[in-house]
């Protein structure tokens, strides 16, 4: 049987947003695919403490040099956008 002690259950965007606002493209591409699982359940939460700084962090990717970290910006945006506010 796996050992499921070191998963985090993430209830918020809180949870990523110190992955969201690094400038580190590796880490914002991990961070992607959890944001990106999560943010497709419309079960959960889009609160977070500051929705405009985790956003306004989600736009700084756009200026990554990698075009990975900028299309996945666009993406995460629209699903922000499909949940209701």
């Amino acid at each position: 049987m796996a050992d499921n002690s070191s998963i985090v259950e993430t209830k918020t965007l809180d949870d990523f947003y110190s992955n969201v606002l690094s400038k580190d493209a590796t880490t914002r591409l991990d961070c992607f695919i959890q944001l990106e699982n999560y943010l497709l359940n419309e079960n959960n939460s889009i609160y977070c403490e500051d929705l405009t700084s985790f956003i306004n962090g989600l736009i700084k990717w756009i200026e990554s040099s990698n075009y990975r970290v900028r299309h996945f910006c666009q993406l995460e945006l629209c699903h922000i956008n499909a949940h209701e506010i």
